[in-house]
C-alpha cells in the first residue's frame, strides 16, 4: 500500500538525548506543526516514540492535544514513514 505522506525533517537534540522529526499537518484547521520524538531507554536497545503537536513559538511539544485536522491517514502514513527512516539508521 502506497499512502500519501507529508515531507519531514530530522533534528538531534544531544542534551536531551532525543531524535526529533518534524512535519506539518495541513487540513481543515490550517497548518499544524507536528513532532515525532525518539528517546532511547536505559538499556540502549529500545526506544520510546511519541507524536505531538509543536508550539510554534516555544518549540515545545504537547502530547495531550487532539488537533483533529481531518488528515489522520496522511499523518499516520507520515509517522510510519518516519519510523522506517529512523530504524534504517
Amino acid at each position: 500500500m502506497n499512502l500519501e505522506k507529508y515531507e519531514f525533517s530530522e533534528r538531534e537534540v544531544p542534551n536531551k538525548n532525543l531524535i526529533t522529526y518534524y512535519f506539518e499537518s495541513v487540513g481543515t484547521k490550517g497548518t499544524i506543526k507536528k513532532g515525532v520524538y525518539f528517546q532511547p531507554k536505559k538499556n540502549g536497545f529500545e526506544y520510546n516514540m511519541a507524536l505531538g503537536d509543536v508550539d510554534i513559538l516555544t518549540d515545545i511539544p504537547n502530547f495531550t492535544t487532539y488537533s483533529n485536522n481531518n488528515d489522520l491517514t496522511k499523518v499516520m502514513a507520515t509517522v510510519f514513514g518516519i519510523a522506517i527512516d529512523f530504524f534504517k539508521q
